[in-house]
């Protein structure tokens, strides 16, 4: 008798053990399945690239001072920006610029995020008498070789990972990011002067 209560509990302990560890491993494949959303890219349709591209009105500014101030604002954006300038046409009032930023990989089960590369786009400002139109363009993943980040978007391609949806997002909120600043640091209102004081 004391041997099959003893059998009884032993029998127990293994199956909440077993039970305990297939909890653990159910929330761990569910963190290793966490599907990433990705968002809606602005692809344009004829180099069939991802371009961030729009034309900003800047009312009573020459095209001298939109190209001054855009300037200004890529040397205190960008920490390099010597190195990320690559051309500046000062009769055209362009700038070509090559910034690059890190993508992380999704969070594992403990939120640590690894690095997961370098991505390096470009980036081009014109400006003209009252207006300046920027791009953010040719996105790449930094490899061996040439890797554009549209082969991100492909789903059901053999070499797709479920990270490059995550990739993606961080894109998406980096390009973001980076024209509200600059839309913020060249768009903004000249300070008027005050003849009344």
């Amino acid at each position: 008798m004391k041997t099959l209560k003893v059998i009884g509990l032993i029998t127990l302990s293994l199956l909440s053990v077993a039970n305990v560890n297939a909890q653990k491993k159910k929330k761990k494949k569910k963190a290793e399945e966490q599907v990433y959303q990705t968002p809606k890219m602005p692809v344009d349709e004829r180099s069939k690239l991802i371009t961030y591209q729009e034309v900003v009105n800047v009312p009573g500014k020459s095209a001298d001072e939109i190209y001054k101030e855009a300037n200004k604002w890529m040397h205190s954006y960008f920490k390099n920006a010597d190195k990320v300038i690559r051309h500046k046409d000062n009769i055209k009032k362009s700038i070509l610029a090559k910034p690059r930023f890190r993508v992380l990989n999704p969070p594992d089960k403990n939120g640590t995020q690894l690095m997961g590369g370098i991505v390096k786009y470009t980036l081009i400002i014109e400006a003209k008498n009252g207006r300046f139109r920027y791009t953010l363009t040719n996105f790449n993943w930094k490899q061996p070789s040439y890797y554009p980040i549209e082969r991100w978007l492909d789903n059901t391609a053999p070499t797709y990972q479920k990270r490059f949806a995550y990739f993606l997002q961080q894109v998406d909120k980096e390009a973001n990011k980076t024209i509200e600043a600059m839309k913020n640091a060249i768009a903004k209102e000249k300070p008027k002067a005050d003849d009344n004081w």
